[in-house]
């Protein structure tokens, strides 16, 4: 247990304790605060895991609220890789370069989500109507979709490559809506299942159905938003750095600091 004390209309806090992580505070008031008298609260300690807290936010001084940290635990990811490869022989050199750069950046992002607890993943800031493991679901369902609109300018055979995909998984990326009101499932809040549903579309799928495609300018149908192989292959790696940006802000503000490493040059 531990104590706070914080002063209506200031912003500071003072903590007599400084090993813990996430709290439910307890109030000794129930009422909103209405004068600038000194203000005093019982943190719930039990069972969490520890951390040095130095600066801390309040979210909220009515009834039952929450204190996080502001000062993260650390996880060093794994490195970069610059090049990057495919494990499979390929019908254009661009279309590799840039099917095999959105599996790297495919293993950054699953980095990002494998070792998280259920509540980092569905961690859901104010105002924001998305959480980790939703972004995690939508990035792998808009490439399932878009990599489909290829179909018609691969050698490899579609039906082969949707064989792969099991329908339960196919079930797990409806969840991939981050507009959608309705929350993801607890069930998809596990980190090592977020990390083989992104494998599992960019291997079996994805990389089946660029290594057939001959040449990375060829026109895809008028249904599609994008004209060639080239420029839907390049929004994807867009899309998966843009999105993988807000896991690590959302990581980041739940308490864990994600620091980026580089491998040697090759």
């Amino acid at each position: 247990m531990g104590r706070i004390e914080y002063r209506r209309g200031s912003a500071h806090i003072t903590v007599e304790t400084n090993t813990f992580r996430w709290r439910h505070i307890r109030p000794i008031f129930n009422t909103e605060v209405k004068s600038d008298k000194l203000l005093r609260a019982e943190i719930d300690d039990s069972g969490h895991s520890s951390r040095t807290v130095e600066s801390l936010t309040l979210q909220s001084i009515r009834g039952r609220f929450a204190l996080r940290s502001m000062e993260l635990t650390e996880t060093t990811g794994r490195p970069r890789k610059f090049p990057w490869t495919c494990d499979r022989t390929f019908a254009n050199r661009e279309v590799e370069q840039l099917a095999a750069l959105m599996g790297e950046l495919v293993e950054r992002t699953v980095d990002q989500v494998h070792d998280l607890r259920s509540d980092a993943l569905l961690f859901r800031p104010k105002h924001v109507w998305f959480s980790i493991a939703g972004l995690a679901l939508h990035m792998s369902a808009s490439e399932y979709r878009q990599v489909r609109h290829l179909l018609p300018v691969t050698r490899r055979s579609g039906d082969e490559a949707e064989t792969q995909l099991e329908s339960q998984l196919l079930e797990d990326l409806e969840h991939g809506n981050i507009r959608s009101e309705i929350a993801v499932p607890e069930r998809l809040a596990d980190g090592q299942l977020l990390s083989d549903i992104m494998r599992t579309v960019h291997r079996d799928f994805t990389t089946h159905i660029c290594s057939g495609i001959p040449d990375a300018d060829a026109q895809l149908g008028e249904e599609c938003l994008f004209a060639t192989p080239r420029d839907l292959l390049a929004h994807m790696n867009w899309h998966w750095s843009y999105h993988s940006g807000q896991i690590g802000l959302l990581r980041l503000m739940w308490g864990d600091n994600y620091v980026w490493t580089m491998a040697g040059r090759e």
